[in-house]
């Protein structure tokens, strides 16, 4: 059986996704994971533009390219973690918008549940997202302070990423983690 051999595009944002897919194939890879970042893979475009998710596939066809999964790191991040110092400079300006936390949140999920849709829609069964821990590692070797945050993090955890798990789980894909 022949394994996938795949590229994160997350690491290439300096160059177009047509010449990463160039590259790529040169290189020998299969595939791409796509990162929701640069014109890469843009999920909005995705839910409002008819011929966008066409377009994409037809460049990393050109190229003999499969497309492997939807990453979208940073709207995972910031769901999870909301604003957070040194995050604002870094961050895609249209999740974190005016840097409320509740309008922080509510864009990351809008963008999770449209990546979600349109790897569904092009035929991908995993999205892959990042998140963080509030739980300082510090606080891992306090028991005594450990647990009682770890619990508040994982009920924070829950009620957040819910709306997006259970969509996910509606439609048959799986959640690729990548906790920080």
């Amino acid at each position: 059986m022949r394994r996938t051999i795949t590229l994160y595009s997350g690491n290439w944002q300096d160059l177009s996704l047509q010449d990463l897919a160039e590259k790529a194939s040169e290189w020998g890879y299969h595939a791409l994971e796509l990162e929701c970042v640069a014109d890469h893979f843009v999920p909005q475009r995705a839910k409002q533009e008819e011929g966008y998710m066409a377009e994409v596939t037809r460049v990393l066809e050109s190229c003999e390219l499969q497309l492997a999964a939807i990453s979208c790191e940073w709207a995972g991040l910031l769901l999870t973690q909301g604003p957070t110092n040194g995050w604002k400079e870094r961050a895609p300006q249209h999740l974190w918008g005016d840097g409320n936390a509740d309008g922080i949140r509510q864009r990351a999920t809008a963008e999770l549940l449209a990546a979600a849709h349109a790897a569904h829609r092009m035929g991908v069964n995993v999205l892959v997202t990042a998140c963080g821990c509030p739980v300082p590692v510090s606080d891992f070797f306090d028991t005594e302070v450990f647990l009682p945050q770890y619990r508040a993090a994982l009920r924070s955890w829950s009620e957040l990423w819910t709306p997006v798990l259970e969509e996910l789980a509606n439609l048959g894909m799986r959640l690729a983690l990548l906790v920080r």
